[in-house]
């Protein structure tokens, strides 16, 4: 309208269940999903910085900027102090999580700040380790990832790899474990090619628990 203003926020692309995916924004132009801009706050408004207001002043501006959803610009909405409710909601719509804001937080430009908190929803599933790879950099000599599944139907299903959360302790014993259980060949079919190039395959007998 006729005000000037700095905004943060992000670009997404929303697919058919509402949800934000990144697989679309990135082919977006070749595809029907549209762009939508969700606006976070405000930090600079008509000549003046918002930047040392607290977080509640800066988002009554942006709802006083900008309606709460329009046709490609949104001001997401705010759960208020109710965390239980903000992080049921997030579960129910599959989202990756929440941002969680003080009220009274600055706006700190450029860095990390306590007054931002990222929750994110963490799952957890059992699989079983059907393969692993060799680590690289840091991790050379030792494993780098592992390939797991999933029994579906009396049937491994693969379900892709982990490789975070390794200490040095947990490096030695996994590659204890594997070592004596290795074959020539894969346990199950459907691993894509990128995942199985220079993996050692192992009987699918160890189970594990993965949060994702």
């Amino acid at each position: 309208g006729d005000h000037a203003v700095l905004l943060d926020g992000e670009i997404v692309a929303l697919g058919p269940d509402g949800r934000s995916n990144f697989e679309l924004l990135q082919n977006h132009g070749r595809g029907d999903a549209p762009a939508h801009y969700m606006v976070f706050d405000v930090l600079w408004l008509d000549g003046a910085s918002l930047l040392e207001r607290p977080y509640l002043e800066r988002r009554r501006a942006l709802e006083e900027l900008l309606p709460a959803t329009g046709r490609h610009v949104h001001v997401p909405t705010t759960f208020g102090s109710d965390r239980a409710l903000a992080l049921q909601a997030s579960r129910d719509l599959h989202l990756e999580g929440l941002i969680a804001k003080r009220p009274a937080g600055r706006y700190a430009a450029g860095r990390r700040s306590r007054s931002w908190l990222k929750l994110k929803n963490v799952h957890h599933q059992a699989a079983v380790v059907v393969g692993w790879t060799a680590g690289a950099g840091s991790r050379a000599g030792t494993l780098g990832s592992v390939l797991l599944a999933v029994r579906e139907g009396g049937r491994l299903t693969y379900i892709g790899r982990a490789g975070s959360g390794f200490g040095a302790a947990s490096l030695a014993e996994a590659q204890r474990l594997l070592a004596p259980l290795a074959r020539e060949t894969p346990p199950l079919e459907g691993v894509p090619r990128a995942d199985a190039r220079g993996v050692r395959w192992v009987e699918p007998v160890l189970v594990g628990e993965v949060s994702y």
